[in-house]
């Protein structure tokens, strides 16, 4: 049941994310001309979104607590806002209330007005948190992807239908592609598994960190 409200959100947030991406594309292809203006320390440009969940920053956060970094900002038609960073990172801002931060080492992090959070990392890992289930996933570059729900339970899904599962209470059980099911020791779990769940935190710190 975890899964499948997961897969919904997924799907959801999907439909979101391209219908702001044809409205940015729109914007762009209306509006070609930028006007670079001075760098300011005021957060008055456009302005906040509500707060998603009280339980991590929102977008706006995390585009103002960058802001006594800030050496260069454009406005652009349609109010989209960029901000350029001493250390090379720098910060988008769209009209619709998405910010995307571009940090200098490659990582990416996209927080959008729906709650959700993408964070691409250089490794090409992908971390997408789902704000409606507040359920994370983890999509690997072999194909594995984990899920982290809130009520502590993990799954690995594998390209060739192996499932790994760890539930609250820390037994490990693997199910085969034919269904047989067997419970099997940490030491056996995929390295997927193994490595550190999301962080939004850490995401954020990643992000903000100065070169």
């Amino acid at each position: 049941a975890e899964l499948s409200r997961a897969l919904d959100a997924k799907q959801n947030g999907q439909v979101l994310q391209q219908q702001q991406q044809q409205q940015q594309q729109q914007q762009q292809a209306g509006h070609n001309v930028q006007q670079a203006v001075p760098a300011s320390n005021s957060n008055s440009a456009i302005p906040p979104p509500a707060a998603a969940n009280s339980h991590r920053p929102n977008s706006w956060q995390l585009s103002t607590a960058m802001s006594n970094q800030v050496v260069q900002e454009f406005v652009r038609a349609g109010s989209k806002l960029e901000q350029l960073y001493a250390d090379g990172s720098r910060v988008l801002q769209f009209a619709n209330g998405t910010v995307k931060a571009h940090r200098a080492d490659g990582t990416t992090i996209t927080q959008f007005t729906n709650g959700d959070v993408k964070h691409e990392g250089v490794t090409g890992r992908v971390d997408y948190y789902y704000a409606e289930v507040a359920t994370w996933q983890s999509s690997h570059p072999d194909g594995v992807e984990v899920f982290y729900f809130p009520s502590g339970q993990v799954e690995a899904h594998h390209p060739h239908s192996v499932k790994e599962v760890i539930f609250p209470d820390g037994t490990i059980r693997r199910v085969t592609a034919d269904g047989l099911e067997q419970d099997i020791p940490a030491g056996l779990l995929s390295v997927a598994v193994q490595q550190p769940p999301p962080d939004f935190e850490k995401a954020l710190t990643w992000c903000m960190e100065t070169a």
